[in-house]
């Protein structure tokens, strides 16, 4: 899969406000990526590379390379792993001196999928994020690391927990336990080391 875009006119970088440097290269950007995955039995992978270039200055922000991992051991226990780099240069990433790598590693205990009446299934999920590694829009990890914007800034982990229940094929429950520590003890930023509890409800048309 390759993909090619541009943003318009107003649209800025999730965040790009608050995120130092970033906010001087974040209102036009060229989005460019290249993924290969497969699936064999009960793996499968994927490798890519994305790039958000702004063509008036010059540069190139954010530049990560991303591996993705699935091992199904059972019916029902999977482990999903992800790793990423940002390669961007140290005179562009948002907070010089941080980190620029993440990875996650997640088990899921019970149903894969929330797709029929009564499945249900636990998940643990523990990432360990730099500051300059990646934003959550473009990351496999998902719901896990939402709460990471309470940390912006910091080289950070995070601890995760998850139940999930599904009433019907088509509506289910996502009750989730997050907490957020900053990697390096001092460092705080508001809403850092925190407890989040989060209740949501989906439903599929």
């Amino acid at each position: 899969t390759t993909t090619f875009g541009h943003w318009i006119n107003g649209v800025t970088f999730d965040g790009a406000s608050a995120t130092g440097n970033l906010q001087k290269y974040a209102n036009t950007l060229d989005v460019r990526s290249v993924s290969v995955g497969s699936k064999a039995g009960k793996f499968d992978w994927s490798l890519g590379y994305y790039d958000l270039h702004n063509p008036s200055l010059g540069v190139d922000p954010f530049k990560w390379t991303v591996v993705n991992t699935n091992y199904l051991f059972s019916h029902n226990i999977g482990l999903n792993s992800e790793y990423i780099k940002n390669s961007a240069s140290d005179s562009v990433i948002p907070f010089p001196g941080k980190k620029s790598d993440a990875y996650s590693i997640k088990v899921t205990i019970g149903d894969q999928n929330l797709d029929k009446p009564a499945a249900h299934n636990f998940s643990i999920n523990y990432v360990n994020k730099g500051a300059n590694a990646f934003a959550n829009q473009f990351s496999a990890m998902g719901d896990s690391t939402g709460n990471s914007d309470a940390a912006n800034g910091l080289n950070f982990v995070n601890w995760d927990l998850q139940y999930g229940y599904a009433f019907s094929k088509t509506f289910n429950t996502v009750l989730q336990y997050s907490r957020v520590i900053p990697e390096n003890a001092g460092e705080s930023v508001s809403g850092a080391d925190n407890h989040f509890f989060r209740a949501v409800l989906n439903l599929n048309f």
